[in-house]
Protein backbone atom coordinates (compact mmCIF):
# COMPACT_ATOMS: atom_id res chain seq x y z
CA UNK A 1 0.00 0.00 0.00
CA UNK A 2 1.44 3.38 -0.89
CA UNK A 3 1.83 6.22 1.61
CA UNK A 4 -1.36 8.09 0.68
CA UNK A 5 -3.53 5.01 1.13
CA UNK A 6 -1.89 4.25 4.50
CA UNK A 7 -2.58 7.79 5.70
CA UNK A 8 -6.25 7.51 4.78
CA UNK A 9 -6.87 3.85 5.60
CA UNK A 10 -5.26 3.65 9.06
CA UNK A 11 -7.22 6.46 10.75
CA UNK A 12 -10.43 5.19 9.15
CA UNK A 13 -9.87 1.78 10.77
CA UNK A 14 -9.30 3.41 14.14
CA UNK A 15 -12.66 5.17 14.12
CA UNK A 16 -14.47 1.80 14.69
CA UNK A 17 -18.00 2.81 13.62
CA UNK A 18 -19.66 -0.43 14.75
CA UNK A 19 -18.10 -0.22 18.19
CA UNK A 20 -19.46 3.29 18.73
CA UNK A 21 -23.11 2.41 18.07
CA UNK A 22 -23.85 1.21 21.65
CA UNK A 23 -22.23 4.35 23.06
CA UNK A 24 -24.28 6.57 20.75
CA UNK A 25 -27.50 4.79 21.69
CA UNK A 26 -26.81 5.04 25.42
CA UNK A 27 -25.85 8.73 25.23
CA UNK A 28 -28.94 9.66 23.22
CA UNK A 29 -31.43 7.48 25.08
CA UNK A 30 -33.77 10.32 26.10
CA UNK A 31 -33.40 12.30 22.87
CA UNK A 32 -36.00 12.75 20.16
CA UNK A 33 -35.50 11.38 16.65
CA UNK A 34 -34.75 14.89 15.37
CA UNK A 35 -32.10 15.43 18.05
CA UNK A 36 -30.47 12.07 17.27
CA UNK A 37 -30.32 12.95 13.58
CA UNK A 38 -28.68 16.27 14.44
CA UNK A 39 -26.12 14.55 16.70
CA UNK A 40 -25.44 11.91 14.05
CA UNK A 41 -24.92 14.50 11.31
CA UNK A 42 -22.68 16.71 13.47
CA UNK A 43 -20.60 13.76 14.64
CA UNK A 44 -20.23 12.36 11.12
CA UNK A 45 -19.06 15.68 9.74
CA UNK A 46 -16.62 16.17 12.63
CA UNK A 47 -15.11 12.70 12.21
CA UNK A 48 -14.79 13.18 8.45
CA UNK A 49 -13.02 16.53 8.91
CA UNK A 50 -10.62 15.13 11.52
CA UNK A 51 -9.78 12.07 9.39
CA UNK A 52 -9.30 14.21 6.29
CA UNK A 53 -7.08 16.67 8.17
CA UNK A 54 -5.06 13.77 9.60
CA UNK A 55 -4.55 12.37 6.12
CA UNK A 56 -3.34 15.73 4.81
CA UNK A 57 -1.24 16.92 7.73
CA UNK A 58 -0.07 13.56 9.13
CA UNK A 59 2.84 13.16 6.74
CA UNK A 60 3.97 16.73 7.38
CA UNK A 61 3.96 16.12 11.14
CA UNK A 62 5.91 12.87 10.72
CA UNK A 63 8.50 14.63 8.57
CA UNK A 64 8.75 17.59 10.97
CA UNK A 65 9.43 15.35 13.97
CA UNK A 66 11.56 12.88 11.98
CA UNK A 67 9.28 9.91 12.64
CA UNK A 68 8.66 7.20 10.05
CA UNK A 69 5.35 5.42 9.61
CA UNK A 70 7.01 2.09 10.47
CA UNK A 71 8.28 3.37 13.83
CA UNK A 72 4.89 4.94 14.57
CA UNK A 73 3.16 1.62 13.84
CA UNK A 74 5.65 -0.16 16.08
CA UNK A 75 4.96 2.22 18.96
CA UNK A 76 1.22 1.82 18.40
CA UNK A 77 1.60 -1.96 18.59
CA UNK A 78 3.49 -1.66 21.86
CA UNK A 79 0.80 0.62 23.35
CA UNK A 80 -1.98 -1.78 22.33
CA UNK A 81 -0.35 -4.72 24.13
Amino acid sequence: MDRVHKNIYCPACDSKPLGVIPIFVSLTRGSTVQERQTYRRTTSITVAVVLFASALVGSLCFNFFGVSIDSFQGCGGILCC
